[in-house]
C-alpha cells in the first residue's frame, strides 16, 4: 500500500469516527427535554404558600397566585422542599372542567372536593392568594393564555394524547425523567432533563391556549 493509500485510510477513518461522535451527541441533546416552570422565587412560594379556606372547601399544600388585569391564576401545587408537583394556570374566564377538575383542593372532611365545589369557592380562593406582576403569568418556554397550538407542537413536537372535551381541545406530553432512567438505551420521547418524570397538559380553544397544566414527578 502507497503512503498515499496510508493517508487517505487513515483520514477517512478519522472523519468517520468524529461524525460518530458528533452525532451521538446531537441525538442526546435532541432527546433532553428542559422541563418548563414559571419564574417564582422560594420567598414568593413561601408568601403564596398557606391554607386557604372557605365555608365548602380547603386548599392544602398549594400556593395561589393572580393577577386582576390579566384576570389569571397560578396554583402551584407544592411538596417537601418546595418541589413543585403541579402548575395549573388559568383564565377565570373560561376555565376547562377538565383543568378545574384537576385543581387540588379538598372539602373540610379531608374529602376531595367535587367539581362543582371547586367551581362554586373558587372566587374566594383566589381572593385570598398573592397579587403578581404579569411578568410571571409567562413560563420559562415562553407560553402564556392566547399562546397559538402551532407554538406547542413546534416546541413539543406531536402531542403523546390527544382529546376533544366539549369546545376544548387537550393535548398531553408525557416525558420519562432522567433521574430515573439514565440515558443508557434509546427512547422513543426525549428525557427530562433534572426531573423524575415531567408531564405537559394544554388545553386550548379555537386553537388558542386557554389553560396549561405542568405536573412534576416527586422523588
Amino acid at each position: 500500500m502507497t503512503l498515499r493509500h496510508l493517508l487517505f485510510s487513515f483520514l477517512l477513518s478519522f472523519g468517520i469516527s468524529v461524525c460518530l461522535g458528533q452525532t451521538s451527541s446531537i441525538e442526546k441533546s435532541a432527546r433532553s427535554l428542559i422541563v418548563d416552570d414559571y419564574p417564582f422565587t422560594e420567598a414568593e412560594l413561601k408568601d403564596g404558600y398557606q391554607p386557604l379556606k372557605t365555608n365548602d372547601c380547603i386548599s392544602y399544600d398549594n400556593a395561589w397566585f393572580y393577577n386582576d388585569s390579566l384576570e389569571q391564576v397560578i396554583l402551584v401545587n407544592l411538596y417537601t422542599d418546595f418541589h413543585k408537583m403541579g402548575i395549573y394556570h388559568f383564565s377565570t374566564q373560561d376555565i376547562p372542567p377538565a383543568l378545574l377538575s384537576q385543581l387540588p383542593l379538598h372539602q373540610p372532611n379531608g374529602e376531595w372536593a367535587s367539581e362543582q365545589t371547586k367551581q362554586d369557592n373558587l372566587p374566594q380562593m383566589i381572593q385570598q392568594g398573592q397579587a403578581l406582576p404579569a411578568s410571571f403569568f409567562t413560563s420559562n418556554n415562553g407560553f402564556r393564555i392566547g399562546t397559538h397550538q402551532m407554538e406547542a407542537i413546534h416546541q413539543y413536537g406531536s402531542p403523546h394524547q390527544q382529546s376533544k372535551l366539549g369546545e376544548f381541545e387537550l393535548l398531553v406530553w408525557t416525558y420519562q425523567g432522567d433521574f430515573m432512567a439514565p440515558y443508557t438505551e434509546v427512547h422513543t420521547y426525549p428525557m427530562a432533563q433534572n426531573s423524575f418524570g415531567h408531564q405537559v397538559h394544554m388545553f386550548f380553544k379555537e386553537e388558542l391556549l386557554v389553560g396549561m397544566i405542568l405536573i412534576n414527578d416527586a422523588p
